[in-house]
């Protein structure tokens, strides 16, 4: 939270300069606003507090959630609006985040004359340009920098400038794969859109080239690109000096592109970070190695038992900033494997071990004022207790139990949300689910409301679930109507129980729910983000039964219907599709197959382990940005 607050300061602050001293003339050039001062948010608090270790949160939170969102249909930087609805589509990530990493992206490769970081050098002449009014566009900015770069800098393709190369990022969407692969001294790298929802062999892009190598003077101390690819040549080859056994490209990720190697560089990075200290290979591209591959299986370009093996190194990796994208990526596959127990089962065992190392660097029971050690301190401990790690679920059941019920206080703040999900995750007493609600109403703090509702949301008591998604529709409702859609999202995302108390809810209910949100737009959202969560034939049947029993409204929701149902088949469909690798990379025989088959009501045979990490409020953001991604990956 004290993180959240200063950065959400910075950016504020940082509108003085992008925003206020210059401004974007119209709407259809948000990023010069918006991307500037996300950048300058983060960078202000790294010189505040350099033990926060901002630069590489950045990383994990900002750049990877940017290539997330980018990886869909998502609009270029620039694109004409007129409407107020197309102008408030203009206010989300890419404006925000892609924005001011393609930016970043060619000022870091520039060369800077000054002690000033490259990125804030190169933005001064932008800062103070003399204009009558103060309003710039795109055009505006690329001029200057070309001007600047033009003083200082040579290594530019021949024939290109600054202002074309920084267009092709600018005007067209989406980012690059950049693959390489490795043949004695020479290296070949090309370049193809990411793109996972459909294939486009037309876009290219300009892009700076930076690598390290496990021979040789090339290493991560540079981020001045060795190469370029271009819209003209979108493949090359080039001679290094050594035969390496491993190249990274992108180094410190300053990039907007993923990458993907060949097999032989696959196999020697996946045993130089086995070595010690990972064969000096940074925590940076260590991060953006795992997070590029669990994006690789969405595209087809790697099978998950070929991920498991190059990720093997996370038994020996501590660093928070690395485990980040590695949870991410585990979430995503854990999410889809719901109704399969045994393969459930392999995955959990598999995640633990691979984490004993990092979760054993903190504890419930020790709270410390440092953002770094509390930011391990949640991830690890939520996940080490939604994989039923019997320490993590003690401890919390401890301090619940002597704090909460005992003393009738609440916990420390930095583990409060992990003691009240797990409490209520793991309690068979009903007076745990009750004590909570009881405080949710007599608490006025707004983040303290969405803590507790999120944890009564994690009990596997069906009816107690039934009950609170009942509060959302009440005339008369104990639940804030600003909480309503919370609640319903958390109760269903969060547990297999949830689901089921879900998929009871909405034919008993759904008149009440059209008069309560009488909106398509809103009705579109609550039931398409529900179908995300979907995974087994037997959930999927009941939710087409229901959705057939809402027929005779509009033909508008008869679309929103039929959206939802392909949304839900997708998670089918992507079941089958990596069923057998997952199974054969685990060792499951056909006997054991048969256990995981759903005959329609598997869901209602297996346990109701809870299976979403939850998420506290200031994340409430990044999960909705999870289900928009869900939403649209097929």
């Amino acid at each position: 939270m004290k993180q959240t607050i200063a950065t959400t300061v910075a950016h504020e602050l940082a509108h003085q300069w992008f925003g206020n001293l210059i401004t974007c003339k119209w709407w259809s050039e948000t990023y010069l606003n918006e991307g500037f001062a996300t950048y300058f948010q983060y960078m202000i608090m790294k010189d505040i507090e350099p033990t926060w270790e901002i630069e590489k949160y950045f990383l994990v939170n900002v750049l990877q959630s940017a290539l997330d969102v980018d990886s869909l249909e998502a609009p270029a930087l620039t694109t004409e609006v007129s409407t107020p609805e197309e102008i408030l589509s203009h206010f989300g990530d890419n404006s925000y985040q892609k924005a001011l990493y393609t930016t970043h992206e060619f000022t870091t490769a520039m060369p800077s004359n000054s002690s000033i970081p490259n990125f804030r050098y190169h933005l001064i002449p932008f800062l103070k340009v003399e204009t009558s009014s103060s309003l710039v566009i795109t055009s505006d900015m690329l001029e200057i920098f070309q001007t600047h770069v033009d003083a200082i800098y040579s290594g530019l393709p021949e024939g290109i400038t600054l202002q074309s190369a920084m267009l092709s990022w600018i005007e067209q969407p989406g980012y690059p794969l950049v693959t390489a692969s490795i043949s004695g001294k020479n290296l070949t790298i090309s370049q193809q859109r990411f793109l996972i929802s459909d294939e486009d062999t037309i876009s290219k892009w300009y892009i700076p080239i930076t690598y390290a190598e496990s021979y040789g003077e090339v290493n991560f101390q540079s981020t001045a690109p060795a190469q370029w690819l271009t819209p003209g040549k979108p493949e090359i080859t080039f001679e290094m000096e050594y035969e390496n056994k491993w190249v990274i490209l992108n180094t410190y990720q300053t990039g907007f592109y993923r990458v993907n190697y060949d097999s032989n560089l696959w196999s020697g990075l996946s045993q130089a970070l086995l070595k010690q200290n990972f064969d000096n290979i940074i925590e940076e591209n260590r991060a953006q190695i795992v997070d590029d591959l669990f994006n690789l299986v969405k595209i087809n370009k790697l099978k998950y038992s070929e991920v498991f093996k190059i990720i093997e190194f996370l038994k020996n990796e501590t660093g928070y900033f690395t485990w980040v994208p590695a949870f991410k990526g585990f979430q995503y596959l854990w999410f889809r494997v719901q109704g399969h127990p045994e393969l459930q089962a392999k995955l959990k065992d598999h995640i633990t071990r691979l984490m004993a190392a990092f979760y054993n660097t903190t504890s419930i029971s020790e709270t410390k004022d440092e953002v770094l050690y509390t930011q391990r301190q949640l991830l690890g401990s939520s996940w080490a207790c939604l994989l039923e790690e019997k320490t993590c679920v003690n401890d919390v059941r401890k301090v619940f139990s002597e704090t909460v019920i005992t003393n009738n206080k609440r916990p420390h703040k930095n583990i409060r949300s992990i003691v009240y999900y797990n409490a209520l995750r793991y309690s068979n007493d009903t007076s745990d689910f009750d004590h909570l609600w009881i405080l949710y109403n007599e608490t006025e703090d707004n983040s303290q409301q969405l803590i507790v509702l999120q944890a009564l949301a994690c009990s596997n008591n069906q009816e107690k679930l039934k009950e609170l998604l009942l509060e959302t529709v009440k005339d008369n409702s104990k639940i804030r109507s600003k909480h309503f859609v919370f609640v319903y999202t958390a109760v269903y995302r969060t547990s297999l129980a949830g689901v089921k108390a879900t998929l009871e809810f909405l034919p008993e209910n759904f008149q009440k729910i059209l008069e309560k949100y009488p909106a398509i737009n809103i009705q579109e959202n609550l039931i398409k983000n529900f179908a995300v969560v979907l995974t087994t034939t037997g959930q999927f049947e009941k939710f087409k039964s229901f959705i057939a029993g809402t027929s005779e409204f509009s033909n508008d929701w008869k679309s929103v219907g039929e959206k939802a149902l392909e949304i839900a088949n997708f998670n089918l469909k992507w079941f089958e599709n990596h069923v057998s690798d997952l199974k054969t990379y685990y060792s499951i025989d056909d006997d054991d197959n048969n256990k995981d088959k759903d005959d329609g009501n598997n869901e209602d045979k297996g346990n109701d382990t809870n299976y979403s990490i939850n998420i506290r409020p200031m994340e409430l953001g990044l999960m909705l940005l999870s289900s928009y991604i869900i939403l649209h990956s097929f």
